[in-house]
């Protein structure tokens, strides 16, 4: 019974319409024609919408790569800063070796002056002992300085990949800017 009624209802619907068009002029052909355009612009943009979707599902595969990269290069950064700590850890270790060694020497060779001032002409044993001293303090100096020059190339390269994960950063907030400007 209620099939029959919306039956009856949808041919009084249909009746209706075929009587408004004709009382507007308006013929079949119109209509279909209407149709096929309203369903052409949606299809329309339909590939529009999903074009852009495309480009957006591009995009974030894009701006995850970026992120794994921005990562990688974080955590390399981080190698690097550990690694340059521990070089002026050593630094500072050699330093303060480099200092004991030349008070060692300072006091030897003041005892060697205290013995040749005493008419002994200074102990051959102290002599040596100074020598080797002097020869510690030169090994100690070098490797001072190559720690420095170490410490040196290791902070312009942490400095360098700074400066790459920052323009990597900027470059990634671009990109997520654009992505929600286009969402």
């Amino acid at each position: 019974m209620e099939i029959t009624m919306a039956k009856t209802s949808l041919a009084r619907d249909v009746a209706a319409v075929a009587l408004f068009c004709l009382w507007e002029g308006v013929d079949g052909l119109d209509l279909q024609q209407a149709n096929k355009r309203l369903a052409n612009g949606a299809a329309k943009a339909g590939e529009e919408t999903s074009a852009l979707k495309m480009q957006l599902g591009e995009q974030k595969k894009q701006l995850e790569e970026q992120r794994r990269k921005l990562d990688e290069h974080k955590k390399g950064l981080d190698s690097k800063s550990r690694q340059l700590d521990e070089k002026e850890k050593s630094i500072v270790e050699a330093d303060m070796k480099l200092k004991k060694k030349k008070e060692k020497m300072d006091q030897l060779e003041a005892q060697i002056q205290k013995g040749a001032a005493g008419g002994q002409g200074g102990d051959p044993h102290l002599r040596n002992r100074l020598a080797e001293m002097e020869k510690e303090l030169d090994v100690h100096r070098k490797e001072l300085e190559k720690s420095r020059e170490d410490s040196k190339q290791s902070q312009v390269e942490m400095e360098r990949l700074l400066q790459l994960v920052q323009m990597s950063q900027e470059e990634q907030n671009t990109k997520e800017k654009t992505i929600r400007d286009l969402q």
